[in-house]
């Protein structure tokens, strides 16, 4: 496909309905005051919301595809109203990247793997919308060895407001596996403290339905701080 481009935008209320999809309450998402306090200065967008927008910008020119693998890395936060382009490009065959740019310069780098998709192993996991909790605060002591359960599911009445083109493009099992990292990460493993700073994901075409996601840890670095969680769900698996 030829390069494009896109552009999107995050409000402060979008992000409060992205964490009732997601449940990721975060205070440096929802909380002005809260996040003053942080490396930041103010509230940022959920890193996966950006990345859910790039999957919404290209669902318009990848209907019926499946997506195969993502890596995702995340250079800095996009902040609540700042305008991103996403700029879309092929690279070889069925892979593609996008660049998730602002004014500031490159927020993130996503590169996916596409596929056909068959509509008869497609799957539904719906589920209500989360309630507002407050976050978990993992102490370093206790990251070499994390080990829990997340819910896997959209509730898709709220995706397909936020997210139409995405909802209607891709396997919905892929979807809720992209926007269930963001609530482990923000609210279980780190949870209050965390930085997400990227995800390397294959997703399953044919999958087992009621599952949770499962996440432990597979690596922590302790000088850094830095926490390597694997995951296993109903939608795939990965880092």
């Amino acid at each position: 496909m030829p390069d494009k481009s896109r552009t999107f935008s995050v409000s402060l209320t979008d992000s409060q309905a992205f964490a009732r999809l997601s449940g990721d309450f975060n205070p440096i998402h929802l909380d002005p005051i809260a996040a003053r306090r942080s490396i930041f200065g103010s509230t940022v967008a959920h890193g996966i919301h950006m990345v859910m927008g790039a999957l919404e910008a290209l669902a318009h020119q990848s209907q019926g595809s499946r997506l195969r693998s993502m890596k995702a890395r995340f250079h800095q936060p996009v902040r609540h109203g700042e305008e991103v382009r996403y700029a879309i490009a092929s690279d070889h065959g069925d892979s593609v990247k996008v660049s998730v740019e602002t004014a500031r310069g490159i927020a993130q780098r996503i590169v996916l793997t596409m596929g056909s998709r068959n509509p008869d192993v497609d799957r539904g996991p719906d589920r209500p919308a989360f309630e507002v909790r407050p976050p978990r605060a993992l102490l370093p002591a206790d990251a070499p060895h994390v080990a829990g359960t997340y819910p896997f599911g959209l509730n898709l009445a709220l995706l397909r407001t936020l997210f139409p083109a995405a909802a209607a493009a891709f396997p919905l099992d892929s979807l809720a596996l992209v926007v269930g990292t963001t609530g482990i990460v923000g609210m279980e493993a780190p949870g209050a403290r965390s930085l997400f700073l990227g995800l390397n994901l294959s997703f399953e075409e044919r999958t087992p339905e009621g599952a949770p996601i499962e996440y432990s840890t597979k690596r922590f670095d302790e000088r850094f701080l830095n926490l390597d969680l694997a995951l296993r769900s109903p939608g795939g698996s990965g880092v």
